[in-house]
Formats: structure tokens, sequence, C-alpha cells
């Protein structure tokens, strides 16, 4: 993605958060921010600076945050459902798994770097180890690939995360 793209593609994010946060729509809303802070290593110094500032200036009250954990955790439960039924899993189930789990690692990071939410608030480890497992098998291999690459094409930002560059697999989760 070239930088003006970026740049347009940051202001649309941004947009979507506002739209998102004034429709109550807090886990949406919140997580847009979580993308642009992801991809602000992509731009330019100045613009990093900017959008990081306006990132920043963006409140978030403890109603908002209270919602937040509880769709987090709802978020997460949605995982957990999904991957309690069989060992087979098409790669639109395992595109939104993953979708799902990359929104809430990239919410984990934002929130905490912002200390306003514990850590505790976020999947446990079975739902990573259950992801681990899904990736490791075989039989998902294919499926995992094609849902991995919809999301890097489809998410309209560069984002960077360790359940899409494979290093999840090296490491554990």
């Amino acid at each position: 993605m070239k930088t003006l793209e970026l740049e347009e593609a940051f202001d649309e994010r941004f947009n979507e958060y506002r739209g998102l946060f004034q429709a109550g729509a807090y886990f949406g809303a919140v997580s847009k921010l979580a993308e642009l802070e992801n991809c602000l290593p992509l731009l330019r110094k100045g613009s990093q600076a900017r959008w990081r500032n306006q990132i920043n200036k963006e409140p978030l009250s403890e109603e908002v945050l209270r919602a937040l954990e509880a769709e987090i955790e709802t978020a997460t439960q949605n995982i957990r459902r999904i991957l309690s039924f069989g060992t087979k899993w098409n790669h639109d189930e395992l595109l939104l798994v993953w979708t799902i789990r990359i929104q809430i690692e990239m919410l984990s990071r934002f929130l905490t770097r912002r200390q306003q939410l514990s850590p505790l608030c976020f999947p446990s480890d079975d739902v990573d180890e259950a992801m681990l497992e899904v990736a490791k098998s075989k039989t998902n291999k294919r499926d995992l690939q094609i849902a991995i690459n919809l999301i890097k094409r489809n998410w309209g930002l560069p984002i960077s995360s360790r359940w899409l560059d494979g290093s999840f697999e090296q490491h554990g989760a």
C-alpha cells in the first residue's frame, strides 16, 4: 500500500470509528482505533505523530470499557463455540475465528498500552491453544491458508499480527 493510499485508508478508518462509536458499537469502534495504532509504523514520522496524537485523544469512559470487556468475552466465547465442534473447519469458519482473534489481539495491545483494561479480560490460553491445534492440523492447513489470505487481502489496512504471519506456530500461542 502506497503512502498516500495508507493516509486515505487511515482517514476512512477513523471516520468508521466515529460512526460506530456514535452508534454505540464500541467493540467495532475501538477495534478501528487499535487497527490504526497497529499500522502506525507504516506511516512517515510526521504522520505517525499526528495520528498517534489523534488516537490517544479519543476518550474511553468507564461505560465504554465495561461494554468492551463484555463484548470481548462474548467474542471469545464465539471462538470457543466454533472450535468446540469437530476437528475440521472450512475457510469461512476459520476466517471468522482468525478475524475475531486478531481484533482481540489488537484491542488487547491498544487497551493495555493505554492502561485501561486488565490483560485478564482477554482470552485465556485455551482459545490460543485450540487455534494453534487447528493451525497445526494437516486437515485444516489449506482452509486456514485461504482464510489468512482473505484476511490480508480484505482487511483494508496492512495490519500485522502473529496470527497472520505464522509466528504463533513457531513460538506457540
